[in-house]
């Protein structure tokens, strides 16, 4: 079969792989949506892992048990995942994507991020009476396992998952509009909370977008090191 190369509707030319008219939204005649459903396969996978590691803090294991568990598991799926669909994310780790004045800004909007959250779920934890601690379960564990798991080991794989695996495959279907609130939303959800959900959307976005402005993946992980960084040292100090 041959690809309608422009939109019937409003004239839009398609983009290469595209299922959608990036103008009207008008669907590419029989393209197959291959991009959103792996997004979702992978998505459920990852939400299966985050559902189990809930039933095992339910069930009496330790919160750091837990949380190393999860940290484990949704790594090792998504290193797994993209093993497999490689060419999703390879180019963009092979490009350093901005210069040394890129990565600073990065470094001086990072504590403005992290104020702006931070305050949030305060706010919010003061105004319900609601006990919130970003490092529950880690305290007793020490500096270096704080630092792995919280603001170490998350930019690696969850840049990876969403901003690589999850964006790159919706953005080859959908509108860059829809791949950005959709692989944001999908990243504020997976962490079960709603004030996370209030608060990782817009860091999602953000993220999301120094990863299409750069074409690279490591300014999106960089800025979510520094922010789970600065949240640890918030929290510590």
């Amino acid at each position: 079969m041959t690809l309608e190369t422009h939109c019937p509707v409003c004239a839009t030319a398609f983009k290469d792989a595209a299922a959608f008219c990036a103008g009207c939204g008008k669907r590419r005649g029989d393209v197959e949506t291959e991009g959103v459903a792996f997004a979702i396969r992978f998505y459920l996978a990852l939400l299966a892992v985050q559902i189990l590691t809930m039933v095992l803090v339910r069930t009496g294991t330790a919160a750091f048990t837990a949380i190393s568990f999860a940290t484990g598991a949704l790594a090792l799926v998504t290193f797994v995942v993209a093993g497999v669909h490689h060419k999703l994310v390879l180019p963009a780790y092979r490009r350093v994507g901005f210069g040394p004045i890129g990565y600073g800004l990065i470094l001086i909007a990072s504590p403005v991020v992290i104020l702006v959250i931070t305050g949030y779920v305060h706010a919010l934890a003061h105004a319900f009476g609601i006990h919130h601690d970003e490092l529950e379960g880690f305290r007793d564990h020490g500096v270096p396992a704080i630092v792995g798991l919280v603001a170490l080991a998350p930019p690696i794989f969850e840049e990876l998952a969403f901003r690589g695996l999850v964006y790159g495959a919706l953005a080859k279907s959908l509108r860059r509009s829809e791949a950005y609130l959709i692989s944001s939303f999908a990243f504020a959800m997976l962490h079960l909370s709603i004030p996370s959900l209030l608060t990782h959307l817009p860091l999602g976005l953000y993220l999301c977008w120094l990863r299409e402005r750069s074409g690279s993946m490591y300014p999106s992980m960089f800025a979510h090191f520094c922010h789970n960084l600065g949240v640890v040292i918030a929290e510590l100090y």
